[in-house]
């Protein structure tokens, strides 16, 4: 007998907007699906310096979320994650959120989140898509590699 695996749809995507970094060609990404996105501000504060020097460039980040949110299918977070470590408290924002989809450009927002892709895919909080590079117009064929998914 053989085992299929339930079909789950993507209703809800998340998208960090990384401020001075990656975050444009995820959200072309997820406009590829007709589902909800949802967007959330990082600000990435380097190590040693107080996390109130991020005040600014949150200020930023929330004026483009606000620009992007104007967009009926997108949601912006008016909470913007300034932190050290922003992928600790984006995975923490990710289980309260519980997207069907976290939705990162390859190289550029590991890069800005501190990861690799190994701790990204081996612990995921959700599952992940990895795009690389701008998707220009309705892509017609589209390769997709899947991991399986065990349930606990």
């Amino acid at each position: 007998m053989q085992r299929h695996s339930e079909f789950a749809p993507i209703h809800t995507i998340l998208v960090p907007f990384i401020h001075d970094g990656p975050g444009l060609y995820a959200l072309d990404a997820a406009r590829q699906f007709d589902a909800e996105i949802t967007l959330v501000g990082v600000v990435v504060v380097p190590e040693g310096q107080s996390l109130s020097t991020g005040a600014v460039a949150a200020r930023a980040v929330r004026r483009a979320l606000r620009i992007y949110g104007k967009d009926k299918r997108i949601t912006s977070k008016t909470h913007v994650i300034v932190s050290h470590q922003p992928w600790e408290e984006l995975s923490n924002l990710i289980q309260d959120e519980n997207p069907d989809l976290l939705c990162l450009e390859f190289d550029s927002h590991l890069k800005a989140l501190h990861v690799t892709a190994s701790d990204v895919l081996s612990r995921p909080p959700c599952d992940v898509a990895l795009v690389r590079g701008k998707i220009s117009g309705k892509p017609k064929q589209v390769l997709v590699p899947v991991r399986g998914r065990s349930t606990c």
